[in-house]
């Protein structure tokens, strides 16, 4: 919300929209197929940034638009084509104490369909967009499990690669998951799947994340929230056990509000 305004996204319909007095208008479209899904907005309304994502080409963007000023457009996935912040980070299996070793290698490939350890791969999926000031943005890419910097001429950075998410698969979880019994024993490297971004009043980051992995029963509410240092690129994670962290919020007080899709609630840090 800005001023007497509301903004928000159709990810269905791919557009930017902005809601006063009950009446809506589009005030920007992203492509079909595709989706528009992370949006912000500046104190003084006259800025406004978007994720976008194009489906047949998998081209992600973020275009600033500014009131008086051609929009600035950064190009996301060619950022993680060319970088790749994750691409050190090692996924999968991690520690094999199965007892058979080959047989949970290829069932976890099969299932994933990723090698059965692979470094981070090159993909862009931007979900959530947060005002830094002085023209720059922070960007939550799910796909590139990273939060990344634009600034006001489209330049981006990498402010943190967010920590994996190791799990040790035991004989219920892969009973309740339906998985090949020789699994259990497997220490698997879930990737962190950032959901959204926001910053509090002293300009750190607060990143909700996905397992990166099956959510349920089986394998326990293993949704996460971070803190982020954007000057030391670090992060903490200060909080477990969401079911579906996909959003939140910081109050003006410090409480922190997380939206649970697979929990049907909204929980308090």
């Amino acid at each position: 919300m800005a001023g007497s305004h509301v903004y928000y996204t159709d990810g269905a319909t791919s557009t930017v929209n902005r809601m006063s007095g009950g009446k809506s208008v589009v005030i920007a479209r992203g492509p079909q197929p595709g989706d528009v899904a992370g949006l912000d907005v500046t104190k003084d309304s006259r800025s406004f940034a978007y994720t976008t994502t194009d489906y047949a080409t998998g081209a992600a963007t973020l275009t600033i638009a500014t009131k008086g000023k051609p929009d600035v457009v950064a190009d996301l996935s060619g950022y993680e084509q060319r970088v790749n912040p994750d691409g050190w980070q090692t996924y999968g299996i991690i520690r094999n104490e199965s007892a058979d070793p080959q047989c949970a290698r290829d069932a976890l490939a099969q299932l994933s369909g990723l090698p059965a350890t692979y470094k981070g791969i090159k993909e862009s999926h931007p979900y959530a967009v947060a005002v830094l000031g002085d023209g720059a943005w922070a960007v939550a890419d799910a796909g590139g499990n990273s939060i990344l910097r634009v600034d006001r001429m489209g330049s981006v950075s990498t402010l943190a690669v967010l920590p994996r998410q190791p799990l040790t698969l035991t004989p219920a979880m892969v009973a309740a998951v339906g998985a090949p019994a020789c699994v259990a024993g497997v220490t698997y490297a879930f990737e962190p799947v950032p959901t959204d971004v926001e910053v509090d009043k002293d300009g750190m980051l607060w990143v909700s994340t996905l397992p990166g992995g099956p959510e349920g029963p089986g394998l326990g509410k293993r949704g996460s929230v971070y803190k982020v240092n954007p000057w030391k690129h670090t992060s903490t994670r200060v909080a477990t056990g969401f079911a579906g962290a996909t959003n939140l919020a910081v109050g003006d007080y410090g409480g922190v509000f997380v939206t649970e899709l697979f929990g049907g609630r909204v929980s308090k840090l």
